[in-house]
C-alpha cells in the first residue's frame, strides 16, 4: 500500500518495465550501481541476481552497530540480512 502511494504520488519505488535485452554488463559500474545505473539495468542486474545490489554493507561496522549505524542502515540490514 505504501509502495503504491509512493509510486503514484511521488514517482518513487515504481517497478520499471521488464527488460528483454540481456546485453547489460552487470559487473561494469557495480561499485556505484545505485547512482550509475539506469532503472532498466538495475531491474535486470539486481532482480536477476547478476550483481550484488545491496543498499548497505552490513558487515561494515557490525561490531559497533548500536552506536555507529544509522536508523535506515539498521532497519535495512536487520530486514535483509
Amino acid at each position: 500500500e505504501k509502495l503504491a502511494y509512493c509510486c503514484e504520488v511521488k514517482s518513487l519505488g515504481c517497478n520499471p518495465e521488464p527488460v528483454e535485452d540481456t546485453d547489460f554488463d552487470c559487473q561494469a559500474g557495480a561499485d556505484d550501481w545505485k547512482r550509475g545505473w539506469n532503472d532498466q539495468k538495475k531491474a535486470y542486474c539486481c532482480t536477476e541476481g547478476r550483481a550484488p545490489c545491496e543498499e548497505f554493507n552490513c558487515d561494515a561496522g557490525l561490531s559497533n552497530s548500536d552506536l555507529g549505524w544509522s536508523v535506515s542502515k539498521r532497519a535495512w540490514c536487520c530486514t535483509n540480512k
